[in-house]
């Protein structure tokens, strides 16, 4: 299918009109303020159906080595392995992050270590986000989510 020129003025002015007077566009919808974002830790509740939120309290864990769930990153999938000592997370271990580029692995290998050392100190899935690494660490957070389910039983 070719666009006239005509074709190209309807859409592309338009676009450019809004653009241009501070607006914002996205698919069919136009809005002259941004369009409200979701709530990370909603988006993780509704992918996770359980899970002890960041002010349940204190969990006890059923000692052993649990492996969360694959969780997409985009750019691949984080898996996380969550080992419990004493009723207590004592080690979480990264079985896979996306390395697609160069990119991608200087990324996840400044965030992982970060997430880890955060999710043993906090004793849960919920951690806060690390700056350049949001989609990696909802994947690694919905993981280890889902390794400590299993734990928690």
């Amino acid at each position: 299918m070719q666009f006239g020129t005509a074709q190209v003025r309807k859409i592309v002015l338009p676009i450019a009109f809004v653009a241009a007077s501070g607006g914002y566009v996205f698919a069919d919808k136009v809005w002259l303020t941004p369009p409200p974002k979701p709530d990370l830790y909603d988006m993780l509740e509704a992918a996770v159906p359980f899970t002890p939120g960041p002010d349940a309290g204190p969990v006890t864990f059923v000692d052993g080595v649990y492996r969360g769930p694959k969780a997409d990153a985009y750019y691949g999938y984080v898996e996380v392995v969550a080992t419990v000592r004493d009723g207590r997370l004592a080690e979480v271990r990264v079985a896979h992050s996306p390395k697609s580029s160069s990119v991608s692995t200087m990324i996840n290998g400044r965030a992982m270590p970060k997430l880890r050392r955060e999710a043993i100190a906090a004793q849960s899935g919920y951690v806060d986000f690390v700056t350049g690494a949001t989609l990696s660490s909802k994947a690694f957070s919905e993981s280890l989510i889902g390794a400590l389910q299993d734990a928690a039983k």
